[in-house]
């Protein structure tokens, strides 16, 4: 709910505002949170199975179906190496269950198949776009494959530090720790803070059409209020047009 005032404006007319009070934004982050700590607690006792310290690297889950969930019960020495690989099915969704009170999560990589079926690697690291196709479609490959269905579940920890990895973060206890550029969505209780670092978009599907090449046909006709025609020495004009 919010309230709402009208002013005058000299402009337009009557304009309606709404005010969101400090109790609105309260009530809305409240339930953003407890749907993150249920979210963890639902978790956290859940295992498909579990890997150690002495596991191997990567993480391999496509002895698994494709197009299920997949819990993994551990701690942080594989996930806080960092250019740790995650080897799995494209339409696997894979929560690591993390024990710890004080639990690192560092970059890593997706080793996967293409809608071809050809055998591709993506880090976690997001680039900056500026214009840049390949890192638009960079940023789409780590939208799809790692926030769609990568989850880490640090359900005990107090301290979680996350270095350049992307996925759902669920650290309901912790306070938390950005360093070096990550993105996804973090859940906590607590606080969330940089180290000199950025966190990118939070998990979402968007559309990655920014740097494509599009076509555009305009044509021009003028005519008087009467719709007769310009006289054609009336029509060898530049116009200049101005694209939003």
């Amino acid at each position: 709910d919010t309230d709402k005032i009208s002013i005058d404006s000299e402009i337009t007319g009557k304009v309606d505002i709404n005010i969101i009070t400090s109790e609105n934004v309260d009530s809305l982050v409240k339930g953003i949170i407890d749907t993150g700590v249920a979210a963890s607690n639902r978790y956290k006792d859940l295992c498909t199975f579990e890997i150690t310290a002495n596991s191997s690297n990567p993480i391999d889950t496509t002895v698994f179906p494709d197009n299920c969930t997949i819990y993994i019960k551990c701690d942080d020495t594989i996930l806080s190496t960092t250019g740790w690989t995650l080897k799995k099915w494209p339409g696997q969704s894979i929560v690591f269950n993390v024990s710890g009170d004080n639990v690192n999560i560092s970059k890593f990589e997706i080793e996967t198949t293409d809608e071809g079926g050809k055998s591709i690697k993506v880090d976690s690291i997001t680039d900056a776009m500026d214009g840049n196709k390949e890192g638009t479609q960079k940023n789409k490959s780590v939208d799809e494959l790692f926030l769609n269905h990568i989850t880490f579940n640090a359900y005990e920890a107090t301290k979680v530090d996350i270095s350049a990895a992307a996925g759902l973060f669920l650290a309901p206890y912790a306070d938390v720790t950005v360093s070096g550029s990550g993105c996804g969505w973090i859940s906590t209780q607590n606080t969330v803070s940089t180290n000199d670092a950025e966190w990118h978009f939070y998990r979402h599907n968007r559309h990655y059409h920014a740097y494509q090449k599009k076509g555009i046909g305009i044509q021009k006709t003028f005519t008087y209020e009467n719709g007769a025609e310009l006289p054609e020495e009336d029509l060898n004009t530049v116009f200049n047009f101005e694209m939003y």
